[in-house]
């Protein structure tokens, strides 16, 4: 919603270029640049005030990103954007993006029951063989989300770093 409305730590009104608030959780957009808030063109009053509005949309328990005007209009930049606002989303408002929670198939299930199986008995180290395309990624994923400590996960090549990152976003969605 824009020129969404909150109140600041001193009771004043503000507000916020771009707010969107779902479940409680909270998400603002402030946009630079467009008419006043560069330094410079506005007094050193006004843009002290424009900063320290932004600080109280953070204290206030709100997720904050800014942008520039000229980000919004740059083709190059529009891309960047979009994908931070979309990984904001994903990562902190995961319910608006999508209705579908990623869950374990019938295969990766079975596999994920072998594991915990050979954990209980004491079992540190496994390996798991499976023909491409049945889920591997999503399976390490899942298996993950069951195991204490740390984990380490190799990739061959950057593309499949890429996509096995995009995996574990989706898998982890709901936690964030």
């Amino acid at each position: 919603m824009p020129q969404y409305p909150f109140i600041d730590s001193e009771g004043r009104s503000r507000r916020i270029d771009f707010g969107i608030v779902f479940n409680n959780k909270r998400v603002a957009l402030e946009v630079n640049g467009e008419t006043y808030h560069a330094e410079g063109i506005i007094p050193n009053e006004m843009f002290d005030d424009n900063l320290n509005r932004q600080n109280e949309i953070l204290n206030a328990g709100w997720f904050l990103l800014r942008y520039s005007y000229s980000q919004l209009q740059h083709p190059e930049w529009r891309s960047r954007v979009a994908e931070s606002l979309f990984y904001l989303l994903r990562k902190r408002i995961p319910e608006i993006l999508s209705d579908v929670l990623i869950e374990p198939n019938y295969l990766q299930n079975t596999v994920l029951d072998a594991l915990d199986y050979y954990r209980s008995k004491g079992w540190k180290k496994g390996i798991v063989v499976l023909p491409t395309g049945t889920g591997k990624t999503f399976l390490s994923a899942f298996d993950t989300l069951k195991t204490p400590g740390r984990i380490l996960f190799i990739v061959h090549r950057l593309d499949i770093l890429k996509q096995s990152k995009e995996a574990f976003e989706k898998v982890y969605q709901p936690l964030f």
